[in-house]
């Protein structure tokens, strides 16, 4: 729990506890909030948009002359290398 680690991965990619994680620290009668990433808390959401942010202009008041970007794909004589994709080892 302290870790703030789930087998589910949930917790690490969004930074809350998960449904099952969260029985757990109430069944510790512990305080959820302790455990959620300080990104996620009111109070950072406060610090981040207590601004306000402004509205993008309209876009007939973008400017016309701004050119386009070709992209063009890599060149054919490059190297291709193919990652091998990581295996946990499986374990009897």
């Amino acid at each position: 729990m302290q870790r703030k680690l789930c087998s589910c991965g949930f917790w690490q990619k969004s930074g809350v506890p998960c449904p099952h994680a969260c029985k757990c620290i109430l069944q510790k009668a512990e305080n959820i909030d302790d455990f959620v990433h300080k990104m996620q808390t009111i109070s950072q959401y406060r610090d981040t948009y207590g601004l306000g942010m402004n509205a993008l202009p309209k876009e007939f008041t973008w400017m016309s002359h701004v050119s386009v970007v070709l992209l063009l794909p890599p060149r054919a004589n490059a190297t291709i290398v193919e990652d091998t994709p990581y295996r946990i080892p499986h374990t009897k």
